[in-house]
């Protein structure tokens, strides 16, 4: 019973693409998207990073 309830809405409202590759299948990506994604990784880095090293700064002004 437990199993029903916890998989019945996935499995309610799941639907069949006919000529479509399953969600699952892997996709091949242009040279392009690569890149975007490789710029994308290396900002959210960089954003990361800054914003480790502004806490870092905040913390050591108020230990001071």
């Amino acid at each position: 019973m437990m199993h029903a309830a916890t998989c019945y809405g996935f499995f309610a409202n799941r639907r069949r693409r006919a000529l479509f590759l399953l969600p699952t299948a892997q996709h091949v990506r242009s040279a392009r998207t690569e890149r975007a994604e490789i710029v994308r990784e290396l900002a959210r880095g960089l954003a990361a990073l800054g914003a480790v090293l502004a806490w870092g700064t905040l913390f050591l002004l108020l230990a001071g």
